[in-house]
Order: C-alpha cells, then structure tokens, then sequence
C-alpha cells in the first residue's frame, strides 16, 4: 500500500469515526460512496468490513458483485448500481454499457438487466459516463425509467462539466 493509499485509508476511517460518533440530524449529512466494485473479492470484502455508514455501487456482471452487494446489504449498507455509460474519450465502460447509438427499447432492456445484476439496488450511479450525462434524451429515458422504479435515486458522479444529469432529474 503506498503513501496515497494508506492516506486514504486514515482519512476514510477518521471520516467513519467522525459519522458514528455525531448523532444524526445535528450535522449535514454525508454520504460516502465506494464504486468500481465488483472485480476484486479481496479488496471488495475489506471495503464491505468498513460498515454500514458506506455505500458501495457495483459494475453489473463482474465476477463478485452479487455476492459483495449480498454481504453489504446484509452489513445493512445501502447497494447502487455502478451504472456503466458511455465516456468522451471512447474507453469501453465495460458490458452492461449504455450508449447514445441505443434504441429506447434497448437503452430500458440493458438498464433493467444492469439493475437484475446487482441486487439490493437503492439507487445508481455512472461509471464514466462523461458523453452520455451530456446527452437530455438519454438522460431523459433514465430518469424516466428512474422514476418508474419506486425509491431508486441518481448519483450523478458529475465526470463532465457539461452533464444535464441534474437538470433532466429535477424535470421528472
């Protein structure tokens, strides 16, 4: 672990201490997310063993998200969808991807089987996504199929500047 990490690490768990030791309600809340999970079990389970005061968002058909989203819902952590979208630079999101050349129809059976994968699923957030986010008809369908969905919320992970992820939200 190098200094980075291990910075990280110090900084996570005084986070962590600071959050369990504040009653709730008396200050703004903060939500840690962990994403990009799902490929490693190791360094998946070390992350579900941080406790129910972190989410962890899962990438759809990695070889460990459905059994670490298990663990950490059953940790009481909350589950995403670590929702793979289409990037500016052309790097593959991975499979599962949602891109702006889809159909409707398949723009909604890719997001459904993207959320079937993953379960406990409260709520999603983009993995890259930096070209899709830019795009209010995809959006558009997200949020509509979002909101068809009871209770699932949007993590915009804002990867562009551009992104009309929150103005499309607020639309529906």
């Amino acid at each position: 672990m190098g200094v980075t990490n291990s910075l990280r690490c110090l900084l996570l768990g005084l986070l962590l201490l600071i959050c369990r030791a504040v009653p709730a309600g008396e200050l703004p809340a903060i939500t840690l997310i962990i994403d990009d999970m799902g490929n490693e079990r190791e360094q998946g389970e070390a992350a579900v063993s941080l406790g129910s005061s972190v989410t962890y968002a899962f990438l759809p058909y990695t070889p460990h998200a459905r059994w670490l989203a298990e663990l950490a819902h059953a940790n009481g952590s909350e589950v995403m969808l670590h929702l793979p979208m289409e990037s500016l630079n052309g790097n593959s999101p991975g499979p599962g991807s949602l891109t702006q050349y889809m159909t409707r129809e398949e723009f909604r059976r890719t997001l459904v089987s993207d959320l079937a994968a993953v379960p406990h699923v409260v709520g999603l957030n983009n993995h890259m996504g930096s070209l899709l986010t830019r795009h209010p008809g995809a959006m558009a369908w997200l949020m509509a199929a979002v909101r068809g969905k009871s209770n699932l919320i949007f993590v915009d992970s804002r990867t562009t500047r551009m992104t009309v992820a929150q103005a499309i939200a607020e639309e529906y």
